[in-house]
């Protein structure tokens, strides 16, 4: 009996660990899970960066220091409205918000620029434009070969082959315009093309880079003495040239020489003239110290009406002609119209 006892017991208690056993696990299972999960799905602590000055800065170079903190960055206009596109070298950062040394979480920093977005696009494509025209031009004077050469017009200002070269020569784009101009015409800026249109036709050399060149040409340098080639119906060509240089270079340190053979009017020697038609009426002078020089004046029908041979002329020779006249001339030099 007692041994029975003893055995019911025994049982009792192995089922009994058996169940405080079975209930023990999973509950610590569940517990060690819970912990793991809850560790996992924390928030992270925001990392607080300070802001870099970048104001002054052209917005490219700003964004790329904002990018080393690491931080984005917002492109703002002077507006307002957020840019959509990329930073630009020609807008510089005004402000930021927040501002330099400020420190922040938010990761993302607002640039707030000097332009517009259109303006600056509208800046670079000038930049690009410009930077275009800095190689565009090579323009040699003279006719040695061994002479510098300069990419403006301005440069040969400062330069000995300035009124120095009865001519300066243009190349654009590595071409001189003539050379293949039929094929292969050399297309003009719209800048290029404006003075060509103030040439216009009577003042055309043949192709409009052409024409453009020989314009340029002009800004660069005229021999002292060029009103004086500036004669009879080849000068109004000319003329067309030295309006369009006017236009393109009108602070050239020889403006006023270009404005004198624009204005001035003047006829060779060794020609025969109709007064009113290849020859304006007007009273026409010689320059000074003229010698063996012989003129006439005739009428419509050949007649002469007066004519002269000057031998030596200390102050030069004078003549005064009338519509439907004829006028010949030679060995005189020029003749310049002086009332």
């Amino acid at each position: 009996m007692k041994g029975s006892w003893i055995a019911a017991c025994s049982a009792a208690l192995v089922l009994c660990l058996s169940g405080c056993g079975g209930s023990a696990g999973p509950t610590a299972i569940n517990s060690v899970t819970s912990s793991s999960t809850t560790s996992s799905s924390a928030t992270p602590t925001p990392v607080s960066k300070v802001v870099p000055n970048v104001v002054g800065k052209p917005a490219i170079d700003a964004r790329a220091l904002l990018n080393n903190v690491p931080l984005n960055s917002t492109l703002v206009g002077p507006d307002g409205v957020v840019w959509t596109g990329g930073p630009s070298n020609s807008a510089k950062v005004v402000s930021t918000d927040p501002p330099a040394g400020a420190t922040t979480t938010k990761g993302t920093v607002k640039l707030v620029l000097d332009m517009k977005q259109a303006d600056a696009e509208a800046a670079e494509v000038k930049a690009s434009a410009d930077a275009k025209l800095a190689n565009r031009y090579t323009i040699s004077c003279g006719s040695d070969s061994s002479k510098p050469k300069f990419k403006s017009y301005k440069d040969v200002w400062s330069s000995p082959e300035f009124g120095s070269s009865d001519k300066c020569s243009v190349q654009i784009d590595g071409r001189y315009p003539s050379i293949g101009a039929l094929d292969n015409p050399i297309a003009l800026l719209p800048s290029e093309q404006a003075i060509v249109n103030i040439v216009g036709p009577n003042g055309s050399s043949g192709h409009p880079a052409e024409t453009f060149a020989n314009v340029m040409a002009l800004c660069a340098t005229v021999p002292k003495d060029f009103p004086d080639t500036i004669i009879g119906r080849s000068g109004a060509a000319l003329k067309q040239r030295i309006q369009g240089a006017l236009a393109l270079c009108p602070d050239a340190p020889h403006a006023a020489l270009l404005q004198q053979a624009l204005t001035v009017v003047k006829y060779d020697s060794g020609q025969s003239y109709t007064v009113g038609k290849s020859m304006e009426p007007g009273t026409y002078g010689t320059k000074p110290g003229v010698k063996n020089c012989y003129w006439s004046r005739t009428t419509g029908g050949g007649d002469i009406i007066v004519n002269d041979f000057i031998e030596f002329a200390p102050n030069g020779a004078t003549v005064t002609v009338y519509v439907g006249e004829g006028f010949t001339t030679n060995d005189c030099g020029v003749w310049t119209k002086v009332g």
